[in-house]
C-alpha cells in the first residue's frame, strides 16, 4: 500500500525538483553571464566602460549601460526626460603624430606639443632591501594615453501633435559613471611575471560641444587641465574593502594600486532644444565630446599595449528631427490646392446660405444664364 502511494506521488516529487533544478541552473547562468558578459578591449591597461547614471538621488546601472556603449531613458519612453546616449574609446597610448594629421577643432595652444609627446614620459627607481637584507630594484613608470568619451540628448517620439515632448527638454545634474578595470587580468601566460596599473589622473585635454545654442549646454569637466575626481566604489560609495598587490616581494600602495576605480562626469543642463523653423517645428540634440589624458603608472614589464593614432573626426552628430508637418510645404501641392479651393467653395456656399441672400443670388445666375438683364 506504502509502495502504492509513493509511486502515485513520485511524478509530482520528480516535476518539483527538475523544476528546482532548472530555476536554480538559470540562476547560477545568469550570474555567470553577468559577470563576464565579454570585454572591450584585450590589451593590458586600464579598460574603461560605461558603469551607470545617478540621477534626482538614484543611482541606475545594468542593461542601458554595455561596456563602450550606453542608452538612457531614466522615466517614460514616451515622455519626460530626454534620452542620454553615449559611446567611447579604449583607453590607449597615441603614436607620434604630425598636426596636419590633426582634428581642426583641437585647439593650435594645445596640439602643438602633441608631436613631441613621448612614452614613458617619465620613470622613477628605487632600492629596496628585503626581510633578508637583499637589495632589490624596483622601477616604475608613467605613461600618457589618450580616452574620448561622446555623449548626446535623444528626445522621446509622440508624434507631430505633442511638439512641446519632443524637444526643449533639459535633464540637470545627471552624473554619468564609469569603471576602470586596472585587476590582474592583464597577463596571458601562467606563472610569468605580472604587471600593476594605477591612475595617476585623468585631465581633460579637450571639449566640443555641438547643439541648436551651444550655450545653452552645461557640463562639468569643462575648463582644459581639470582633473577627474576618482572613487574607490560606484556612485562615491565609502570604501569596502582594501586589495593588497605584491610585486617581487613588495606591497604596493593599496590606495594607488587597486582592481577598480571610478569616476563620474556630470550633466548640468543637457538635453534637447526646440525651436520654430518659420512654421516647421525642429528639435536639435545636444553633444558633448571630451578628450581626457589619462596618467598611468605601471610596475612590471607593459608588453602588450594598445597604441592607437588619435582619431581625426570623433564624436556623435548633433542630430534633428522636424516634428509634425511644414505648413507652407504642404499648402503648396497640386493636391493641397485643389483640396483647399473646394474647402473654399464650400465655405462661401455656407455664408451666403446663412445670410439669406442665396434666392437672390440665384435668381441673378438664373437670369444671366437665360439672357436677361439684371
Amino acid at each position: 500500500m506504502k509502495k502504492a502511494r509513493m509511486s502515485q506521488y513520485f511524478p509530482t516529487v520528480l516535476g518539483i525538483l527538475i523544476v528546482v533544478l532548472v530555476m536554480t541552473g538559470t540562476v547560477m547562468v545568469g550570474a555567470i553571464l553577468q559577470s563576464s558578459i565579454g570585454y572591450a578591449s584585450g590589451y593590458q591597461g586600464a579598460k574603461p566602460s560605461f558603469y551607470g547614471a545617478f540621477y534626482e538621488n538614484q543611482g541606475y546601472g545594468g542593461t542601458p549601460f554595455r561596456g563602450t556603449t550606453m542608452a538612457f531613458d531614466p522615466d517614460d519612453p514616451k515622455k519626460g526626460s530626454p534620452n542620454i546616449e553615449g559611446e567611447m574609446t579604449t583607453i590607449f597610448i597615441p603614436e607620434k603624430i604630425v598636426l596636419g594629421e590633426l582634428p581642426s577643432w583641437i585647439p593650435y595652444s594645445w596640439s602643438v606639443n602633441l608631436p613631441y609627446m613621448k612614452n614613458p614620459d617619465d620613470a622613477w627607481d628605487w632600492e629596496l632591501k628585503d626581510e633578508s637584507g637583499n637589495i632589490h630594484s624596483y622601477r616604475m613608470e608613467k605613461w600618457i594615453t589618450k580616452w574620448y568619451i561622446s555623449l548626446e540628448g535623444g528626445w522621446d517620439s509622440q508624434g507631430f501633435i505633442e511638439f512641446d515632448a519632443e524637444g526643449g527638454k533639459r535633464i540637470s545634474n545627471m552624473e554619468i559613471w564609469f569603471e576602470l578595470d586596472l585587476s590582474q587580468n592583464n597577463w596571458y601566460f601562467e606563472d610569468s611575471d605580472n604587471v600593476y596599473f594605477a591612475i595617476g589622473k585623468i585631465e581633460l585635454a579637450n571639449i566640443l560641444k555641438q547643439g541648436y545654442k551651444v550655450e545653452a549646454i552645461d557640463v562639468t569637466p569643462e575648463a582644459i587641465g581639470t582633473s577627474l575626481f576618482l572613487f574607490y566604489e560606484p556612485f562615491g560609495a565609502d570604501r569596502i574593502v582594501k586589495d593588497y598587490y605584491s610585486y617581487n616581494g613588495k606591497r604596493l600602495n593599496p590606495d594607488l594600486f587597486v582592481p577598480k576605480i571610478y569616476t563620474m562626469i556630470n550633466l548640468n543642463d543637457f538635453g534637447t532644444q526646440g525651436w520654430w523653423d518659420g512654421l516647421t517645428w525642429k528639435v536639435q540634440g545636444d553633444v558633448v565630446t571630451f578628450e581626457f589624458t589619462v596618467h598611468q603608472f605601471v610596475i612590471g614589464e607593459w608588453i602588450v599595449k594598445d597604441v592607437q593614432e588619435l582619431p581625426t573626426d570623433y564624436e556623435r552628430q548633433s542630430k534633428v528631427t522636424t516634428t509634425g508637418f511644414d505648413v507652407l510645404d504642404w499648402i503648396l501641392k497640386p493636391s493641397s490646392l485643389l483640396l483647399i479651393g473646394v474647402i473654399l467653395i464650400v465655405v462661401i456656399v455656407i455664408l451666403i446660405m446663412w445670410s439669406g441672400t442665396a434666392p437672390l443670388i440665384g435668381g441673378y445666375i438664373i437670369n444671366k444664364m437665360r439672357g436677361g438683364r439684371g
